[in-house]
């Protein structure tokens, strides 16, 4: 459930600023069912700082840490058919 409510918060942080909020409130809404912020606040600690970070930054970067944090996960699936949490909120857990 953890699992979950990570990926959707990191995909709520992830949303550009010209995004439609709803959708964004959609996934936060589900990880708050999953796993409230009582339940893990250094979760939601996290989403917030990454949420906040989001705004007006280097959009250049973030797209190629996403491109290749994506293609390291792939690897890792292809290698072990296992997708962990590689460079998402609570990656080192």
């Amino acid at each position: 459930m953890r699992s979950l409510a990570r990926e959707a918060l990191v995909t709520a942080a992830q949303s550009g600023p010209d995004s439609e909020d709803e959708p964004r409130e959609r996934l936060v809404e589900l990880a708050a069912q999953l796993c409230p912020p009582e339940s893990d606040p250094a979760l939601w600690q996290t989403y917030e700082r990454l949420r906040t970070r989001g705004r007006g930054g280097n959009t250049v970067i973030s797209r190629t840490v996403e491109d290749i944090t994506g293609r390291l996960r792939w690897r890792q699936w292809r290698r072990t058919g296992l997708m962990s949490p590689v460079g998402s909120i609570g990656a080192g857990r």
